[in-house]
């Protein structure tokens, strides 16, 4: 209870600051003004001069004030312990008003046109964390912060480029699409650098603890020896897992080696002779982390596969999760290329769309032929195929690239018009394809199926309630910028003049 309470009290906080800031900036209030209740002193002038232009639509205001904020912010932490793991209320309330002035100016300044400002603050928000580090248990939301930011520039080249069409010479609605295409393909080369930075630092799944092959060797062993007569379909249901975890590991361990009988499987008869606990107590927990991370995969090992009915074999579905796991990680890196193929689409840019999709099916094409041909071996050697997995990494990264199209005709075909009857069209064509190749085991849906129902679902919230989608500061006008000023910007430089369009 007292958690609860000071968690509310830490976010009223947070909105008390964010608008005392923004009512300051508004007002105009001089950059020397005292700063607002639990607002680090250090940034708090120069974040109201750069909200005050952002305010009034003043781009060179907005760039003059934002080298000071910058050397301001690079000296905050921006990462928190929170309250569950000890955390300092004060300290959790001083990192989340930061946290909120980093997301808006990262949404606000790319529509002022500032693309080279909005990328130096994602790495400075970067920086913030690396150089800032407050122990463990601290949470990050540089995933957040990063799609917002990098969302947003692409919405300023798409918007932008509408102005692009003659600038080289000719005038087709095709320049512009390519040149599009050309920009964002420097942008996102520019950003994948700072987001696999970021991606380093995070765990995707357990399996990724046993990547490396000598702790591999050691699972495998370990699951051969004991795995018979303690991963039975009783042990692994998922309630048992989770209720294992939740009371961990080592304590379920001690309770079953004290309370052991004749019936006792073999590692806890082990145990109880005096075997070491620590590497049982470690694998075992990978073991059903690795089960109830991918409870679906599981089902799917159990109902298809006769491996499934020897606990010694788990290792073979484990070995299955960790091809999946080198898919993901791939794909986790292509955050930023799915990202901006899903705004060309959702913008009305098909053309565009159309070009990123094919120069993405072509980088990916190698490592997308690297893994079909580790999965062929998996099958191969264990004389089994997981369908779930199968047809992920069937998926060849290009499938997220189709949803999102889904997705964007989906809305399109809402309406009663002959534009929603030619989307409608499209959805159709798209869906035989997908119909002829159905994914995962049959026990769920598929995720088209979801995409395109979460959006009708969307597009239907907006219709019967306009008002609750429209966001006030998102109303700042966005900048469109020329194609010079853009690649200017993208290559280092920001003294260029924005379009008055």
């Amino acid at each position: 209870v007292k958690e609860a309470i000071v968690e509310g009290v830490i976010s009223t906080c947070v909105e008390v600051a964010d608008a005392g800031r923004l009512l300051r900036a508004a007002a105009g209030a001089a950059a020397d003004d005292a700063p607002t209740a639990g607002q680090p002193v250090r940034e708090t002038g120069a974040a109201i001069g750069v909200l005050r232009s952002v305010l009034r639509g003043d781009q060179h205001g907005a760039r003059d004030h934002w080298p000071q904020l910058r050397r301001a912010l690079a000296g905050e932490e921006l990462l928190y312990v929170p309250i569950a793991k000890g955390g300092d209320p004060r300290k959790i309330v001083r990192a989340r008003v930061l946290l909120r002035l980093v997301s808006d100016l990262l949404d606000w300044l790319p529509r002022l046109g500032l693309i080279r400002e909005g990328a130096e603050l994602l790495d400075t928000a970067q920086r913030m964390e690396t150089d800032h580090p407050v122990g463990r248990g601290a949470v990050t939301e540089y995933d957040r912060l990063f799609e917002s930011g990098y969302e947003a520039i692409v919405r300023c080249l798409v918007a932008s480029a509408a102005t692009w069409n003659g600038e080289t010479g000719d005038d087709h609605p095709s320049d512009s699409d390519a040149l599009l295409v050309e920009a964002l393909q420097d942008l996102t080369e520019e950003q994948l650098d700072r987001w696999l930075r970021h991606s380093r630092t995070v765990r995707l799944s357990v399996v990724e603890k046993i990547a490396d092959a000598r702790d591999w060797e050691h699972f495998v062993r370990f699951v051969s020896q004991y795995g018979a007569d303690l991963f039975t379909q009783r042990f692994l249901t998922l309630s048992n897992l989770r209720s294992i975890l939740h009371q961990k590991v080592s304590v379920w361990l001690d309770n079953m080696t004290e309370e052991a009988d004749d019936d006792s499987p073999k590692l806890i008869d082990d145990l109880e002779a005096g075997a070491p606990s620590e590497d049982a107590t470690r694998l075992l927990a990978i073991a059903i982390e690795a089960v109830v991370e991918n409870y679906r995969e599981y089902r799917d090992y159990n109902a298809t596969t006769t491996q499934s009915d020897q606990g010694d074999l788990l290792y073979v579905f484990v070995d299955f999760l960790r091809l999946r796991n080198a898919y993901d990680r791939v794909s986790w890196n292509l955050k930023p290329v799915y990202l901006a193929h899903k705004i060309l689409e959702f913008n009305d840019r098909p053309a565009a769309a159309e070009l990123w999709r094919r120069a993405v099916e072509q980088r990916t094409r190698e490592a997308a032929d690297e893994h079909l041909a580790r999965l062929e071996a998996l099958q191969e050697r264990y004389g089994m195929r997981l369908a779930s997995v199968s047809h992920r990494v069937a998926e060849r990264f290009i499938r997220p690239l189709t949803i999102d199209r889904l997705r964007a005709l989906a809305g399109k075909a809402m309406p009663q018009s002959e534009e929603a009857d030619s989307a409608f069209t499209l959805i159709e064509e798209e869906v035989k394809q997908l119909v002829g190749d159905p994914a995962g085991s049959g026990l769920d849906s598929p995720d088209w199926i979801d995409a395109i129902e979460e959006e009708v679902a969307s597009q239907r919230r907006q219709v019967r309630a306009p008002s609750q989608a429209d966001d006030p500061l998102r109303r700042i006008e966005q900048v469109k910028l020329g194609w010079e000023e853009v690649q200017n910007q993208l290559s280092g430089g920001s003294d260029g003049k924005a379009d008055e369009t």
